[in-house]
């Protein structure tokens, strides 16, 4: 499940992944629902690579402008495949490829969490590669780079949000102790330190920052199944982690989305029976 707001804020989409098991194929299926002001639009069905349905990572999808949406997910060969939207034609699906560590094969060992940042102008894409490493590739007005890797040791699929002055990226993820685990790269200080934020979480964390960058909270489905959230501020730095309630299926992340106002909060989970919930907070 993934969820993408325009940069105006005037929608949000939201995707999830079915896998549909029938005889002698293996076929998922990517479908959105769109929310424009209070009302909700679909379900689609979106279209599936020719060449090899998706994975059952599911996709992530982010915005560029109101009428560009780019989606990404882990083919059946474990390599990144893209496709977008630019108002009013899809387009794809193209194969970026996978990294490729020293005695390693070239595959995704996770699905993959993708943003753009700088007014569209930089779409990065983060995903776990075969040594369970970290690795990002990025793109830019000159093309699409090589993937790089990053020191950090992943249990799940990352999860990745740009802050809003487009000089700072967070990934955050599930470390081998079980807890949810940070690293950020700043553009003129390189990647800083991971560091721990504690708790014992059984599903990939989500992470999103709040519009004017004053906050950034991350969501994880805790041990006794139910939702949990830890936020930073500038004023307070962490919080603690606090239950949240709610039944989540085990091993599915959550997914959220701040309003442009940052006085709305969006988050989406699935429930054990299946289900897709939604609820927001409201503040301020």
């Amino acid at each position: 499940m993934s969820v993408a707001r325009t940069p105006s804020g005037s929608r949000l989409d939201v995707f999830v992944h079915l896998f549909c098991d029938i005889p002698d194929t293996l076929q998922t299926y990517t479908f959105q629902a769109v929310l424009i002001g209070n009302t909700w639009n679909g379900w689609y069905e979106l279209l599936n690579p020719p060449y090899g349905y998706l994975g059952t990572s599911g996709p992530t999808a982010t915005f560029a402008t109101d009428n560009r949406l780019d989606i990404f997910g882990q083919n059946t060969e474990s390599r990144l495949t893209q496709w977008f939207w630019a108002n009013p034609t899809w387009y794809g699906f193209f194969d970026q490829g996978a990294p490729k560590p020293p005695g390693y094969q070239a595959v995704l060992t996770s699905g993959p969490s993708a943003t753009w940042s700088r007014n569209g102008s930089q779409l990065h894409v983060f995903a776990r590669g075969p040594d369970y490493k970290l690795h990002y590739t990025k793109y830019t007005a000159a093309g699409w780079e090589g993937w790089v890797g990053v020191d950090a040791n992943l249990n799940s699929a990352p999860s990745v949000a740009a802050h809003a002055n487009g000089n700072r990226i967070d990934v955050v993820y599930q470390g081998g102790d079980n807890a949810v685990w940070q690293v950020y790269h700043l553009e003129n200080g390189g990647w800083q330190q991971r560091f721990s934020l504690g708790g014992n979480i059984t599903s990939p964390p989500t992470a999103t920052w709040v519009p004017n960058g004053s906050r950034l909270d991350v969501f994880a489905r805790g041990t006794d199944g139910y939702l949990y959230q830890k936020f930073w501020t500038d004023a307070g730095g962490w919080s603690g982690w606090f239950n949240l309630g709610g039944q989540m299926e085990w091993g599915k992340a959550p997914a959220a989305s701040w309003n442009n106002d940052g006085n709305r909060l969006d988050m989406f989970v699935i429930t054990p029976d299946d289900r897709l919930a939604k609820s927001n907070w409201i503040c301020c």
